[in-house]
């Protein structure tokens, strides 16, 4: 044994052929043995073509059961040492996993000497590094042995523990085990140590455990947040940069970690790192994880700092990682949204940057978000009045709207279409100040105010007295349709006309007297419904507002969610176009509220009315679509799940109603302008200059109400062609049911060749039908759903179909053979139809006679 000290002797006995005969007394019992004979190997095992041999005569795989089976702690440790000695090469993992040498070796982590635990510790690291043998770890129950050696006095047992637990935690498995271990916890202890020793490693471990939501949730249930953002201070840059990224991967998906991380101080350090120059990983972090704060809306007052507005706007364009320019547009982008942001946004500079950037970036991401920051910022009056000076802006937003890429395309025109709303006289002038609103119309403005606070108070009480639903709103769209019906029916409301009519002059003091009094009383009543229009309109941009920030943005989170009670498309469908509404009606009512603080006995107001009206129209997407978000939002609560995350949205504390309430007042919002229009042309006199205006915003007003209802009726018609796809059955080949512009007009049974049918008429096309039982795969679908509300469905099995182009009809008289009869004729032949009744004839001619000899296009329009 002592002449394997010896280098010249190392090779002379390899010469000699021991080897074998040391790997065959590995396997001796005998202790004394088993220490001199790994002793020698320590030795002998430094020479590299040793090594090979030893690796043939699978000497691992021996040294492996010595350290299972043997009680002589000194032959284990010098068995390590041979292993480390070998090389963590991919063969000598691969034999010591097959041998399940990691099983033997994890428990000498806590329970070996000094040596052993380091070695121990630093073979199963290397095994990390390596994902194809990150299950054998698992396996081997490494990971409770290596949280055990974070609470080693030895800072590179340490290192070594905290590298191969951050590589662990990369699997979703080890990641969970990890923390059930209290993994985490020790994590945590070791950052709270005065030291900066192991910090860094610690930091980079939970960076890569905190992409795992459960332990995300971990964090915030353990308070650690602050214990975080406190490793922002750290003296080692690297330290911060692993603090931002474990802070930007906590805040992904939760707006408690975005609050409790800003509420640590984390903003101001978080915006230090980010706008720092010397090191790019650390303020690509940093900006990130603030990009995320940046979306919280409990904390966006934080924000509101002119120093910090500055500062972002600077390093948009002054950053020299120009990597991170779109990071700080998206910061901006998520602040945008608040009404201080706005004006600190044009006060800082940042329509030069925006400039800036519009001429020079070339950049698809940079004018996404460039679009999108246009967008918000021009719901403000100045901002959009100073933008729409700028021809280079307007000629870009122009020309990304022809771009092949559609989010381009489409936030292109949405800042065109918000930059196309008119701007107040006030906006023209940076040093516009508010007028003092006279004693009298605040008087009026707290008296509706406490009104429409009262109704609100009403709806939550019925709301939490009554479990909402869609049936609830049903009585709610009723009174919505009787005022639609009414405007219908008298398109050419009595109003007063709308052309001056000459006055005969009042001569005597009295008369003069009591027609002052009477215009007066007339305005005071203006003046009510005005300020009732106002403040309705507040109150309904707050209830936009509140459906945003209190029930979209915690969804759209809860949509990244490892498990998602929701998905982005669900969201879409159930909000749709809230965002769009909003920024119109706030525009809208800025606006509105200029106005009304300067108004006067001269003054009009239907001419700034008129100017809303065309951005009116998108109600039919939201209309169209309100029946399917509210059905689909009652499904989701059937889960017990999202049943309780959506009470929990309720009860936050940001002002709003239940979602159901909030979601139909956009379906209401039109007619209640009609309403308050109506009442706007009674109280004004028809020689005022504001009648033809109030009239001619209410004809408009009353045509776009008209116009969405008829929308709303086509857009059912086309739902219910789609619902038939699924259930006439047996199409012949080259039939569909489902056909751009095809709407249902009338089904119903009508007897041919003495032979009922079950006939669908649409607006192109007959389609014959017999009734049929429904088909296996439909039962196999129901019985998976398990839902007890769904009525049974009737099947129809195809027959014929007959073309409306170019057809006939011919009406048999009463007193004929076929009074109930009409016949349908085309160039392929005819059909003689019987209906149940005379009147049952009368609707389907009715009907029919809409579409017979129309071109295919007219229809479709129609």
């Amino acid at each position: 044994m002592h002449l394997s000290m010896d280098d010249g002797n190392k090779s002379r006995l390899r010469s000699f052929n021991v080897f074998p005969a040391l790997v065959y007394l590995l396997r001796s019992s005998n202790q004394q043995i088993q220490e001199k004979v790994t002793t020698a190997l320590t030795s002998l095992l430094k020479d590299d073509a040793n090594k090979a041999i030893f690796i043939e005569l699978n000497g691992i795989e021996q040294l492996c059961e010595l350290i299972a089976t043997s009680a002589n702690a000194r032959a284990k440790e010098a068995s390590l040492v041979c292993i480390a000695q070998l090389g963590f090469t991919a063969e000598t993992k691969r034999r010591i996993a097959i041998a399940d040498g990691l099983i033997v070796i994890a428990p000498l982590i806590s329970s070996g000497s000094e040596q052993a635990q380091k070695i121990s510790v630093v073979l199963i690291s290397s095994f990390t590094v390596d994902v194809s043998f990150a299950d054998f770890v698992r396996q081997s129950g490494a990971i409770p042995q290596l949280i055990k050696a974070l609470s080693s006095a030895d800072s590179t047992v340490i290192d070594q523990a905290l590298n191969a637990l951050g590589n662990l935690s990369m699997n979703e498995w080890n990641s969970d085990a990890i923390r059930l271990n209290n993994g985490i916890q020790k994590m945590l202890e070791i950052l709270q140590r005065p030291t900066e020793a192991n910090k860094y490693s610690t930091s980079c471990a939970l960076a890569n455990l905190l992409v795992n939501e459960d332990n995300q949730n971990h964090i915030l249930e353990l308070n650690a947040v602050p214990i975080l953002v406190k490793q922002l201070q750290s003296q080692d840059p690297r330290t911060r940069t692993k603090a931002a990224h474990a802070i930007l991967n906590v805040t992904n998906a939760s707006d408690t970690a975005r609050f409790e991380v800003t509420k640590a101080g984390g903003l101001d350090l978080l915006l230090q790192s980010a706008l720092q120059i010397q090191d790019a990983a650390l303020a690509e972090q940093a900006l990130k994880a603030t990009v995320n704060l940046a979306l919280n809306s409990e904390t966006e007052s934080l924000f509101c700092r002119q120093n910090v507005c500055t500062a972002l706007i600077n390093s948009t364009i002054n950053s020299p990682f120009v990597h991170l320019q779109p990071f700080f547009i998206m910061c901006l982008v998520n602040l945008s949204k608040n009404d201080q942001i706005r004006n600190l946004w044009r006060q800082c500079g940042g329509l030069d940057a925006a400039i800036k950037i519009v001429s020079t970036s070339q950049d698809s991401n940079i004018k996404l978000q460039l679009s999108k920051l246009l967008t918000n910022m021009s719901v403000n009056g100045r901002n959009r009045f100073l933008l729409k000076q700028n021809e280079q802006i307007l000629k870009n937003l122009t020309n990304w709207q022809y771009e092949s890429n559609l989010d381009n395309k489409t936030q292109a025109e949405a800042a065109l279409r918000n930059l196309s709303f008119p701007c107040d006289v006030s906006d023209e002038t940076e040093s516009f100040t508010a007028p003092v609103i006279p004693a009298r119309l605040q008087a009026l403005i707290e008296l509706e105010t406490q009104k429409q606070d009262q109704i609100i108070q009403k709806d939550e009480q019925e709301a939490k007295a009554n479990a909402e639903s869609f049936e609830s709103h049903r009585a709610k769209r009723a009174s919505i349709a009787d005022i639609v019906a009414k405007v219908r029916e008298k398109a050419s409301v009595e109003i007063e006309p709308s052309t001056p009519i000459s006055v005969k002059a009042q001569t005597t003091t009295e008369s003069t007297k009591k027609s002052e009094f009477v215009a007066d009383e007339r305005f005071e009543r203006k003046m009510k419904i005005m300020v009732e229009l106002m403040v309705t309109e507040k109150t309904y941009v707050e209830g936009l507002e509140a459906m945003i920030k209190k029930y979209m943005k915690p969804m759209e989170t809860a949509a990244k969610a490892k498990k998602p009670l929701i998905t982005t498309e669900q969201i879409q469908t159930i909000f749709t176009i809230t965002e769009t509404l909003f920024m119109y009606h706030k525009m809208f009512l800025d606006g509105l509220e200029r106005r009304i603080s300067r108004f006067d006995p001269q003054s009009t107001i239907g001419d700034f009315i008129i100017t809303m009206c065309d951005f009116m129209r998108c109600y039919c997407q939201y209309v169209n679509n309100y029946d399917v978000a509210v059905e689909l939002l009652s499904s989701l609560e059937e889960k017990p799940v999202f049943a309780e995350f959506l009470k929990k949205l309720i009860s936050s504390p940001i002002k709003g109603l239940s979602l159901y309430t909030l979601l139909i007042t956009p379906v209401q919002r039109i007619p209640r302008y009609v309403l308050l229009l109506q009442e706007l042309i009674k109280k004004t006199e028809q020689t005022h200059p504001d009648h033809k205006f109030l009239s001619d915003a209410f004809a408009k007003v009353s045509e776009i109400m008209i116009y969405v209802d008829d929308q709303k009726e086509v857009f059912n018609k086309q739902q219910e062609v789609i619902r038939l796809q699924d259930i006439i059955l047996n199409l012949h080949k080259g039939v569909l049911v489902a056909m751009p512009g095809r709407l249902l007009a009338k089904e119903g049974d009508l007897e041919m060749n003495n032979n009922l049918y079950h006939v669908f008429l649409f607006n192109d096309a007959i389609f014959l039908t017999k009734p049929t039982d429904e088909p296996k795969s439909k039962k196999k679908d129901k019985s998976k759903k398990k839902d007890k509300h769904i009525p049974p469905q009737q099947y129809y099995s195809f027959v014929n179909k007959l073309e409306l182009r170019g057809a006939r009809v011919k009406d048999y008289e009463k007193d004929s053979p076929h009074p109930n009869s009409f016949a349908i004729s085309s160039e392929v032949g005819a059909c003689l139809f019987t209906a149940k009744s005379a009147y049952d004839k009368e609707e389907w001619l009715t009907e029919l006679k809409k579409y017979l000899n129309w071109p295919r296009w007219i229809r479709w329009i129609t």
